[in-house]
């Protein structure tokens, strides 16, 4: 069984973060800390298993130094990377 197209998008999601966090080489309790948060928290978003609530997205992505255009443009691609998975996984089992 494949993964929703929902799970698809946010472990895309989830591993640009994790890229971002180990580019500027701080951990995931370092970025537990100054957002004042668990790092459990951050280790949730970079599996896929959810996404950063709004309230703490834009703290995020000045830690990260991510221009707030790029997250959308990368929610954007993801949605449809997911959704191009999830058709091609419906084709392939229709055949």
């Amino acid at each position: 069984m494949s993964n929703s197209p929902s799970k698809v998008k946010n472990i895309i999601i989830g591993q640009t973060l994790q890229q971002k966090r180990m580019a500027l080489t701080l951990s995931r309790i370092d970025v537990a800390e100054k957002l004042g948060i668990q790092s459990q928290f951050v280790s949730n978003w970079e599996r896929g298993d959810c996404l950063p609530p709004r309230k703490i997205l834009n703290d995020l992505l000045r830690l990260y130094k991510i221009p707030k255009k790029d997250i959308v443009k990368l929610y954007t691609l993801a949605t449809k990377a997911a959704l191009d998975c999830y058709f091609e996984d419906i084709k392939e089992s229709s055949d």
